[in-house]
This record gives structure tokens, C-alpha cells and sequence, in this order.
């Protein structure tokens, strides 16, 4: 089990590398994250063992009693000590095989999400406007904080021992699934902050639009595309109360940015300034977003 929190790190330095491409990832991460499923499959399979020997041993203990003792109190009082002792071994088998599968759903939610956010990124990557590659980087750093959640909550928590299986298997799978939504809730708000600026100038320029030197329409799509991938992204894994406050705060954003991509591209057409009641009625909305994204 000491293996896993390097797979982890293996697997954050493959993310994080500024010399990986999504073809690299597709191929390095994949194996990693079948080396820790690999790493926690084992540990299963050696404590089942394990208790296949004991028990195998407490049989013959009690077979031992039941054919040599004589005095009829003494072999009782050994029975029952024998069948405390092979209760507990049922026991531990129990929580063991709990175990197994509480690593199993982690593992399989975290690939995944990480799976899905490739997929999106990918599709970000095809679709924005050329020169606004860099308003998708945030997403890295989602994926990695992804990763980061997962490595914690195998490494630490289901890893941990029994007592970790018997009560916390729900908090641990709430908890991954409340470290994705706030990983991305996090850089959703942050990058909505970093695009009001932008977007308060474009629908304040009046009839100025087609002089600007960034296309406004481009731009404003470029923000779209980001914030579906982060939209999208956040769709893997279990519902839970952060991810669905997250996925409509995100969606909010995609319907305001369309419509003010909209109102953007008709009045660049027509070349008219966008109604300023309209604009100021778009900037009041994304102000609204910005303070209930915090």
C-alpha cells in the first residue's frame, strides 16, 4: 500500500507537466491509475488469504477440542472461545470484501472523471477560436486537483483499516465526489472573474465593435466554449448537493455568454450599438453570477 501515494505523485507529475500533451496523458495515465487499482486489488486478495488460513486453522482447533477433551465444561468453555474467534474472522472477511469494493468505486469514479475531462478538453481544444488556447489551461489544473482528491481518498481513507470501511465509505465517496465539484466550482469562478472585465468592455463599446482588435464575437465564443468544457467535465462521477449548485451556477454562465454572444454578432451585422438597457441588464446579470460563484 506504501506504493500508492507514489503512483499518485506519478500521476499528478504526468498533469502537471507543461511537456504533456493529450496524447501523452491518454497514454501514460491510463496505466498509472491501473497500477493503483492493481496495488488495492492485491491488498484484498492477501487479507482474504489470510482469513482463509485462519479460519482453516480455527476449524482444526475446534475439531482438536471436540476429539481430546474429556471433561465435558472444559471442551464447552473452548467451543465458545473458538466460535467467538471464528465470528470475528467472518467478520473481517466481510468488511475485507466491503473494502474491496468501496476501492473499486473510487477508483472507477476518479478514472472517470479524469476520462471525462479529457474527453472535454479535447473537444475545448477542437473547437475554440484560434488564439484562446489559454483559457482552457485551468482545466489541467482541475484534472490534477482531481487526481490529487482520489490519491487522498484511497491513500488515506479506505486504506486506513477497518474502521475506515465500517463508517466511512459514504464520507469518502461524498467527499471525492465534493473535491471534484469544488475543484471545478473553484476555476469556474475564477475564470468568470477573469472574463467579466472583457465581457463589460465588449458590451459598453457601442458602435465601436468591428474596431476592436479582437474580434468581440471570437472572443465571446471563446469563453463559451470554456466554460461548457468545465460544464462538461463536471457531468462524471455521483450527484451530490456541491455538484448540482456547481452545474447550474455553470450553466447560468454558457446561457449568459450565448446571449451576449448573440446580442454581440447582431449588433456587429448591423453594424448598431447593442440597446443599452440590454447591455446593462447582461452586465447586472453576470455581476449576480460573479457574487453567487464566491
Amino acid at each position: 500500500m506504501a506504493l500508492i501515494p507514489k503512483q499518485v505523485q506519478i500521476a499528478l507529475q504526468t498533469l502537471a507537466s507543461k511537456k504533456s500533451t493529450p496524447r501523452i496523458i491518454n497514454m501514460l495515465l491510463p496505466s498509472t491509475l491501473q497500477e493503483i487499482e492493481r496495488l488495492g486489488k492485491s491488498c484484498v486478495t492477501l487479507a482474504n488469504t489470510t482469513h482463509v488460513s485462519f479460519l482453516t486453522v480455527m476449524n482444526l482447533i475446534g475439531e482438536v477440542i471436540a476429539t481430546t477433551e474429556t471433561t465435558r465444561g472444559l471442551q464447552e468453555t473452548k467451543l465458545r472461545q473458538t466460535e467467538i474467534e471464528l465470528n470475528v474472522s467472518r467478520t473481517m472477511q466481510v468488511e475485507m470484501t466491503k473494502l474491496g469494493e468501496t476501492i473499486r468505486s473510487h477508483y472507477n469514479e476518479a478514472r472517470e472523471a479524469v476520462q471525462t475531462a479529457q474527453k472535454e478538453y479535447s473537444r475545448a481544444l477542437r473547437k475554440i477560436p484560434t488564439g484562446f488556447q489559454s483559457l482552457l489551461y485551468d482545466l489541467g489544473r482541475a484534472v490534477i486537483g482531481i487526481a490529487k482528491t482520489a490519491g487522498q481518498t484511497l491513500a488515506q481513507g479506505n486504506l486506513g483499516g477497518m474502521g475506515s470501511v465500517v463508517g466511512g465509505s459514504t464520507q469518502s465517496a461524498l467527499s471525492m465526489g465534493a473535491g471534484q465539484a469544488l475543484t471545478y466550482g473553484k476555476l469556474f469562478s475564477e475564470s468568470l472573474n477573469k472574463a467579466l472585465p472583457r465581457v463589460n468592455d465588449i458590451l459598453n463599446t457601442g458602435k465601436n465593435l468591428l474596431s476592436s482588435a479582437v474580434n468581440p464575437s471570437k472572443e465571446l465564443e471563446a469563453y463559451k466554449v470554456t466554460f461548457e468544457t468545465f460544464l462538461g467535465s463536471i457531468a462524471a462521477g455521483k450527484n451530490n448537493n456541491f455538484k448540482d449548485k456547481a452545474s447550474k451556477l455553470m450553466q447560468t454562465g454558457v446561457s449568459l455568454m450565448d446571449e451576449t454572444f448573440n446580442q454581440v454578432k447582431q449588433a456587429m451585422n448591423s453594424g448598431k450599438e447593442i440597446d443599452q438597457n440590454v447591455a446593462q441588464n447582461l452586465t447586472n446579470r453576470f455581476n449576480q453570477l460573479a457574487q453567487d460563484t464566491k
